[in-house]
């Protein structure tokens, strides 16, 4: 990481997240969530009709890493 630098670790993270960014907007189904302007570069979705630990195993299957499910605050969920 000292070699690479942050500064190059976060903007490559930041064109990553735009690239699936972009790429599941073209996509009909996936509804994106949390799109703040400046966070980390974790993009959150959901399909409607679906529950998430199906979509997660679903990707999971196809060899994409994900981690499903509700993982905020407690007693914020709504």
């Amino acid at each position: 990481m000292e070699r690479i630098g942050r500064a190059n670790i976060v903007g490559y993270e930041q064109e990553l997240l735009g690239y699936a960014t972009r790429a599941l907007e073209a996509v009909a189904g996936p509804r994106l969530v949390d799109m703040a302007s400046d966070k980390a570069a974790i993009l959150s979705f959901v399909l409607d009709g679906c529950r998430p630990e199906d979509v997660g195993s679903a990707l999971e299957a196809e060899g994409i890493a994900v981690r499903a499910g509700y993982h905020g605050p407690f007693g914020q969920r709504s």
